[in-house]
């Protein structure tokens, strides 16, 4: 079989598996909201929002991303009434306004701060997979001899808005005020000195962010809903210098209490990777055409963190001199 031929298949094998998927995606959630009383109809087309949202950001819908919709509308039983088959039609032909979607999104926050935590947040991962399912039939696309689909540009770039929107959906309104500043948890120490690295130059890249977030299990952090949207509120609003201060110092108090080979790879690591993430911005900040392959702010931010976390090996007796830490 040539290759052409194998990649088609294979895509059309893939395809099929994100369409089943697709759909276990609407029955669970509908399943999940009935077993909480909610037989609303009108509750069900409001969580048609975000697929619907992104099938319009190219200004138009395809008939694969609208018989995505409706597969959907139809699972929850929205298509055996008259009336609520005529209003999901409407939002598919007549593009919603940005009034409208903003009212949608308030609307579906309301519906899920009243779900228990554990049930909202897996409501809003499978609203988030059906979302992407819908993004991937924006775009035709041939697979060697078969005729598929993918995502275009723009509903990759839009699919991140959705994820920080669905996101609020896990934060219960009834809960203090983020307070990026507050001490944070053990688990989540080792994502400070990558927060203040990011931060050096006085503002968040998007490569710089998805970084974060991708080397949050090899430090050993799980990902739960409260430590995503604690590292989310650093990203979004820049904490105080005292904060990224005194973190690292808990940190290098945590790390003393490992034995010597576990506390060098710990600390080495974490320099490490923080050097990796002032690479993803790359360039001199003062100068528009970059310049340095990291800038000086950077720089800065990771001898101070090196500085600090060296201090870890102060506890290991005569082989460290206070004092003796990196310049």
């Amino acid at each position: 079989m040539n290759k052409l031929l194998a990649n088609g298949i294979s895509e059309y094998r893939d395809q099929l598996q994100r369409e089943i998927q697709f759909e276990g995606f609407a029955r669970r959630i509908g399943n999940l909201l009935r077993s909480v009383g909610i037989s609303d109809r009108s509750a069900f087309i409001l969580l048609l929002t975000p697929m619907i949202e992104i099938a319009w950001v190219d200004g138009r819908i395809g008939r694969s991303e609208q018989n995505s919709v409706l597969k959907t509308a139809d699972i929850y039983g929205l298509l055996d009434d008259e009336n609520d088959l005529l209003e999901v039609m409407e939002r598919l032909t007549t593009r919603p306004t940005p009034e409208q979607f903003t009212q949608w999104w308030e609307n579906i926050y309301d519906l899920l701060h009243r779900q228990p935590l554990g049930q909202a947040a897996a409501i809003t991962s499978m609203i988030y997979g059906q979302t992407r399912f819908v993004a991937s039939q924006s775009r035709p696309h041939n697979y060697g001899w078969w005729n598929g689909h993918k995502a275009g540009v723009d509903e990759v770039h839009h699919l991140d808005a959705i994820e920080s929107k669905l996101s609020k959906s896990i934060i219960r309104r009834d809960d203090a005020e983020p307070n990026p500043d507050a001490e944070p948890s053990s688990d989540l120490l080792k994502v400070v000195p990558l927060v203040k690295v990011a931060w050096a130059d006085g503002r968040i890249t998007k490569r710089e962010r998805q970084l974060i977030f991708d080397m949050l299990v090899e430090i050993g952090v799980e990902r739960t809903s409260e430590n995503i949207a604690r590292i989310r509120e650093w990203l979004r609003l820049r904490p105080e210098e005292a904060f990224f201060e005194g973190s690292l110092n808990k940190l290098r108090e945590d790390l003393s209490s490992l034995n010597d080979d576990l506390r060098a790879d710990e600390k080495y690591g974490l320099i490490s990777r923080c050097t990796l993430i002032a690479e993803a911005s790359g360039g001199n900040s003062q100068y528009a055409g970059g310049g340095l392959k990291i800038c000086h702010e950077e720089t800065a931010a990771v001898k101070q963190i090196a500085r600090i976390l060296n201090g870890a090996a102060m506890r290991s007796g005569s082989a460290v001199i206070a004092g003796r830490v990196d310049r």
